[in-house]
């Protein structure tokens, strides 16, 4: 599979468009008879994770879709995140600790509620993608 950069050598400004926001896509198939609970998990615990890093200002919006019609063995949930620019991904293991105290209470709490998780769903992968503003 060829894979095609970016043409590093001619500045984003004089290419007629810049970089916007970020978004991370993450492709996520429910286990049989578990998307119900797999929703309200996700309103319980990443919403409120992400809600976080949204009054933070490092996350402007979240969704998350739901494949009416999945093909064998294929994803039938979306859920994608926009983050303000690329350092809105880097954070620091103080940041990550602070937010997880704030979401969960203890890192201890946080660890279980991802073992809860992993009997709802199986991720099918991620992508990170970055919005183009397009000069007219």
């Amino acid at each position: 599979m060829a894979v095609q950069a970016r043409d590093l050598t001619t500045p984003i400004d004089s290419a007629g468009w810049s970089e916007g926001s970020v978004w991370v896509i993450h492709y996520v198939r429910t286990k049989p008879g578990r998307f119900v609970d797999y929703v309200k998990e996700f309103r319980d615990t990443t919403v409120r994770y992400l809600n976080v890093l949204k009054a933070d200002g490092r996350v402007l919006s979240h969704k998350l879709l739901r494949n009416d019609f999945p093909r064998q063995a294929e994803w039938d949930v979306i859920h994608l995140v926009e983050y303000k620019d690329k350092a809105a991904l880097d954070q620091s293991v103080k940041y990550q600790e602070s937010v997880v105290k704030r979401v969960w209470g203890t890192i201890r709490d946080a660890s279980t509620s991802e073992v809860s998780r992993e009997e709802l769903r199986e991720e099918c992968g991620s992508i990170l993608l970055t919005e183009l503003l397009v000069e007219p």
